[in-house]
């Protein structure tokens, strides 16, 4: 009989360490990564997370189950604010108390807790990238940057509505997404210097079949008044109305279109300026290749010095010598 009694310790022994070991694992895994240590968080705002509301009840749990301070106002000792864009434009109590901490107190989006939460590697994250201020910076830029284009578009829709009343036309681009919307300029001294521009058009009908239109726009700082050149009033194929363009673009700066990228001798005519490397320059010949911008050394003038002391606060401009006296010289020799 003695066998069975150690038969039936050792059987409850076991069935003790099969139901003791998952508790254990279960406790350890329930411990979160104090990543907040150190850190009292306030909260101003409304905030969601997947698509659902995220009460502050919840948000100060999560702060305070990875070993953060939790606190309802800001105080001096506050290291972060996470706060909601509309809340941050509208200045609340929480904010400007916040802002008057200075660098001690940074106020981040909502990001930057959640980021710092879901990451495979859980880490109290830097908040330069969710500071609201950068981000209210970068909004408005990208504001300032959507109405320049869309002065830019309402600017190039009046031109077209110059040459075109039906409004049915676009400027047009080639397969290297090239704008023929070329401009022209020059300048010439009278009783003052006087700035002139032509600027080309190609354009191209929004209906198909396309038919095109040449047209240009000429500017000057003398006059005031506006005038458009039309070759054409009635639509054409688009042969007929780059033949037009071309033309008039070898009339104006004594360059044919396919030579547009070489230097222009001429100087009394209208000057075109490439787009620079890398930018779409249109269809150019087979086989043509772009030539290399001229770099010309020149001798540092009083006035350079000047522009550069104004920038830098100091300049020390080289003396100038002749390649056969040991000077630099012009590299473009």
């Amino acid at each position: 009989m003695a066998p069975s009694k150690n038969l039936s310790s050792k059987n409850s022994s076991l069935s003790k360490t099969t139901l003791t070991s998952p508790l254990k694992k279960e406790k350890k895994s329930s411990s979160q990564k104090q990543i907040f240590i150190g850190k009292e968080i306030a909260i101003s705002g409304s905030f969601t997370n997947c698509d659902k509301p995220a009460p502050h009840n919840q948000i100060a749990g999560w702060i305070r189950a990875h070993g953060g301070t939790f606190v309802e106002e800001v105080s001096p000792n506050t290291t972060h604010l996470i706060c909601s864009l509309p809340d941050f434009k509208s200045k609340p109590k929480q904010v400007k108390r916040a802002l008057s901490l200075g660098r001690s107190c940074a106020i981040v989006s909502f990001d930057w807790l959640v980021d710092c939460l879901i990451r495979v590697k859980k880490t109290c994250r830097p908040v330069k990238p969710y500071s609201l201020k950068d981000v209210v910076k970068r909004l408005n830029k990208v504001r300032l940057e959507a109405e320049k284009l869309e002065s830019q578009f309402k600017a190039a829709v009046e031109t077209a509505l110059n040459f075109s009343p039906l409004r049915c036309n676009a400027v047009y681009y080639d397969d290297t997404g090239f704008e023929y919307k070329v401009e022209l300029r020059r300048e010439s001294r009278e009783e003052k210097i006087v700035r002139e521009k032509y600027t080309l058009f190609i354009f191209q009908s929004i209906c198909k079949p396309h038919t095109h239109m040449f047209g240009a726009k000429y500017t000057s700082s003398k006059h005031r008044h506006t005038s458009y050149h039309r070759e054409s009033s009635s639509p054409r194929l688009f042969h007929e109305a780059f033949d037009d363009f071309k033309v008039f673009f070898k009339d104006k700066t004594g360059l044919e279109w396919d030579h547009r990228l070489e230097e222009q001798g001429n100087t009394e005519k209208f000057i075109y300026r490439p787009p620079a490397a890398g930018k779409a320059v249109g269809q150019l010949p087979y086989g043509y290749v772009r030539p290399a911008p001229k770099v010309v050394y020149r001798k540092p003038t009083v006035e350079d010095a000047e522009e550069e002391a104004e920038e830098d606060g100091h300049v020390e401009i080289e003396e100038w010598k002749p390649a056969e006296e040991g000077g630099k010289g012009n590299p473009g020799n």
